[in-house]
């Protein structure tokens, strides 16, 4: 089981569990105002609202559904896709994301707890998404003509407004919401002790305020929101490979705990990551480390591009040293460099330098930690 289909699975057994998901309890009365919400809600409606979501995503689908309850008789009716959503205006949304709010705001005020919290973080990151998805096609399920009309044809693959909508919103979401996570880690990294509670409410008060200004004007909370997005979009690359690095110091343990099997080298293959620029990989590279039978190749994979990568000599030396936070793989010929893995495998080092044909060393020369978070 992959990292990717463990991350799914986590998200679907926390929404299912906790009912946050209730579109299927909509009756007629409900899909009737979804099929005239169709009509209705703008792109604006949709776009504003991401921002918010995207810097804290329980909280600010708790505020929607709280502004949704009192939006009868007031100047929210104007914003359709508060006041008219059926999921939203469902009360057991409001209340299963604020227990939500809670359980994972709370763990974030302090030192200790605050690493709980930042490993799940990709997990309420996707159920936000998720969520927020839903109640958009609980918005759009009448059958909206314009939401239909395909826009652009690829081949064999056509893509409607509605769904170039949703795509633009999960992009959107991932890229303030990386940027988000990176502060709140260096934060949890500075020897402040009240920093992470002072950050926490900070994110949630900017997240309360744009909700406000979404409420009131749908168009000016677009703007704010696509200005944030290119903003972030800016550092995205530089900070996301560093995101991918910090969740998985802080996932692997657990995922290994939870699935020994992940904790498993395969087919003389580990994941790593380079500390500083090496060959074509900038710093904090998520790379596979293998070996061939010519010697060693460490490579990449990337979406839609074929795999890069770099062939090592057998005569080249490799060390492996094991560390306190993660472990390292040292190249001291040809193309000096370092390299980490986390202690995902920290079970099988013996294995993994037996079958890779590494020499691993002990004692004063092994790796220390440094190359933990710290090294963001």
């Amino acid at each position: 089981m992959n990292l990717f289909r463990i991350k799914l699975a986590l998200v679907a057994v926390a929404l299912i569990s906790c009912g946050a998901l209730p579109t299927a309890q909509l009756d007629e009365s409900d899909l009737g105002k979804a099929n005239r919400l169709a009509d209705t809600i703008t792109a604006s409606e949709w776009l504003g609202a991401l921002a918010p979501i995207a810097i804290s995503p329980f909280f600010g689908i708790t505020c929607l559904a709280g502004l949704s309850q009192l939006s009868a008789g007031t100047f929210l009716e104007n914003n359709h896709f508060i006041s008219s959503n059926p999921v939203l205006h469902n009360p057991y949304v409001f209340w299963i994301f604020l227990a939500l709010t809670l359980l994972t705001s709370l763990p974030r005020l302090t030192k200790i707890s605050k690493p709980i919290a930042q490993a799940l973080d990709q997990v309420e990151t996707y159920a936000g998404i998720i969520t927020l998805l839903v109640i958009r096609i609980a918005a759009s399920s009448g059958g909206q003509a314009d939401a239909e009309t395909v826009v652009l044809s690829m081949g064999l693959v056509s893509l409607t407004f509605e769904t170039l909508l949703c795509l633009a919103a999960v992009f959107n979401i991932i890229v303030i919401n990386t940027v988000r996570f990176f502060l709140e880690i260096l934060a949890w990294l500075t020897p402040v002790p009240a920093i992470d509670a002072l950050l926490e409410v900070t994110n949630k008060s900017v997240c309360a305020c744009l909700i406000a200004i979404y409420a009131y004007s749908p168009v000016a909370a677009t703007a704010l929101n696509l200005l944030l997005f290119f903003a972030c979009l800016i550092v995205f690359r530089w900070i996301h490979r560093r995101v991918v690095y910090a969740r998985h110091i802080f996932l692997d343990p657990i995922l290994t705990l939870l699935f020994p099997r992940y904790g498993i080298p395969h087919h003389g293959r580990i994941q790593v990551f380079n500390q500083a620029d090496w060959g074509p990989f900038p710093a904090k590279s998520k790379l596979f480390f293998e070996i061939t039978e010519t010697g060693w190749r460490i490579s990449q994979q990337r979406l839609f591009l074929p795999d890069k990568g770099v062939d090592l000599e057998r005569s080249t030396r490799i060390e492996l040293a094991p560390g306190l936070f993660t472990n390292q793989i040292l190249l001291t010929e040809g193309k000096p460099g370092g390299f980490v893995f986390t202690r995902r495998y920290v079970d099988h080092l013996d294995q993994i330098a037996q079958q890779m044909s590494l020499l691993r060393i002990e004692g004063e020369e092994s790796g220390d930690g440094r190359y933990g978070l710290n090294s963001l």
